[in-house]
């Protein structure tokens, strides 16, 4: 789930054996448009990676293979009511061995790609760049401090998976938004993330997040004037009813507030979609088997 600047919500639906739609969720619940690739005939064979709101447009990035032949990677853009616009190829000359796998759109129309390469002491290592509209590259961006494979193999989700699988399975649960302040927040996915505050210039900072209680495991983050809100939820089976939003500011790094709530069908069933001025609003489950937005404020 990403939330765009208007406050539209966008999910990825994905059913057994169907392909998979970004759905745009308006703020008073009406579905605004669902976009699927085979819609494209260009991009019917493509398979869909991630989607980046932006304003009254979204974009998606998706691959096409063969075997034993290179991925093409491409960036296509929807006007928000499911109008297809263009396509892109995204340039890798570069660095043939990147593997795009999370999408995020700046204000300015350029574009922040994350993903994988190959490593020199380990078999991946994560890699983010800039690149325009037109899918040319522009600049990599340096992320200090990042995780690693120690990282990896840290994780009790992980501990079944060879080494390599380990240290993909991490990069691969990365999580991308830009956010109304222009920037863009990238997300790693071990408790303490951490999040990386990236502007459109490349630069970036980074903020290390502060579980709320020890077993506590960070789903997701959304990011709104200049705060950072993480969501998390406890790992045991016995307590999953039980989650925390964590919030920050982004440039002190201090927490503000920790929001403990439980689990409730009816009211957050889905978790935190969007946060905008001190506002939350969840995805939670509707009559007759549907969907409902639910907003609420901390108290």
């Amino acid at each position: 789930m990403k939330c765009g600047p208007d406050g539209t919500i966008y999910v990825r639906f994905a059913e057994a054996g169907k392909e998979p739609a970004v759905t745009l969720i308006r703020q008073d619940g009406k579905i605004l448009s669902s976009i699927r690739l085979s819609a494209i005939p260009e991009l019917s064979e493509s398979g869909l990676y991630d989607f980046a709101p932006a304003t009254g447009e979204v974009w998606l990035l998706s691959g096409k293979g063969k075997p034993y032949a290179p991925t093409t990677y491409q960036v296509s853009r929807f006007k928000s009511d499911g109008t297809y616009i263009s396509s892109a190829t995204l340039d890798l000359g570069f660095r043939p061995d990147f593997e795009p796998k999370e999408i995020a759109a700046f204000p300015s129309g350029n574009l922040l790609v994350a993903g994988i390469v190959k490593g020199h002491d380990v078999p991946f290592a994560p890699f983010t760049a800039i690149f325009g509209d037109d899918g040319q590259f522009r600049r990599q961006v340096t992320l200090e401090k990042d995780v690693t494979d120690k990282d990896a193999t840290q994780q009790a989700t992980n501990a079944n998976f060879p080494w390599a699988q380990q240290i993909r399975n991490l990069l691969d649960g990365t999580y991308l938004q830009a956010a109304d302040d222009g920037n863009a927040y990238l997300m790693r996915h071990t408790p303490t993330g951490p999040v990386f505050v990236i502007s459109p210039g490349g630069a970036a900072r980074r903020v290390l997040l502060t579980p709320p209680v020890q077993g506590a495991d960070l789903q997701w983050i959304m990011a709104s004037g200049g705060s950072i809100v993480a969501h998390y939820r406890l790992a045991s089976a016995e307590e999953r009813k039980e989650h925390y939003l964590v919030v920050l500011d982004a440039w002190t790094k201090k927490n503000r507030e920790t929001i403990r709530y439980e689990f409730d069908y009816p009211n957050n069933a889905g978790g935190m979609a969007c946060y905008q001025s001190g506002s939350y609003t969840f995805i939670a489950g509707g009559p007759e088997g549907g969907l409902q937005l639910v907003r609420a404020v901390a108290q």
